[in-house]
């Protein structure tokens, strides 16, 4: 019966003892690293939105994206793409905002009016960049 099995396991001992007891205990792994001392708490009071070229990007709660970058001010909050692409607004968001970093590759624009940018399921704006190149947002 079903019961009989459980009992049957709770009783058994296990048959690799042996290799159980070759086991070296592992000591506990060191804690998470720590925010370096430019990114404080207190560094973090007065963020504003990263310019158009930054790095050093983490995950943090200080920012509103959630995401903590550096740029050449110092610490400061990455862009959130998803609100400037979500909601459709009848400007362009800021030039910096759209280039993190730019495209050496690309360095030609994607459109030259809003038109170019028109799908048949969306109707997007052409919007120049601080790369001196225009995107469709």
């Amino acid at each position: 019966s079903m019961e009989e099995y459980r009992q049957l396991l709770i009783s058994s001992k296990p048959r690799h003892t042996s290799l159980i007891k070759r086991i070296k205990p592992v000591s506990p792994l060191p804690p998470p690293s720590t925010t370096p001392a430019d990114l404080e708490p207190v560094a973090l009071r007065s963020l504003g939105t990263c310019r158009a070229r930054y790095s050093s990007c983490k995950v943090h709660s200080a920012c509103s994206a959630g995401v903590l970058c550096r740029d050449s001010q110092g610490p400061c909050c990455r862009p959130n793409f998803r609100s400037l692409l979500d909601s459709p607004s009848p400007s362009c968001p800021a030039p910096d905002i759209l280039t993190p970093q730019c495209n050496k590759r690309l360095g030609v624009s994607w459109c030259e009016k809003d038109r170019d940018c028109h799908t048949p399921i969306s109707k997007r704006k052409c919007c120049p960049t601080a790369c001196h190149y225009n995107i469709c947002v």
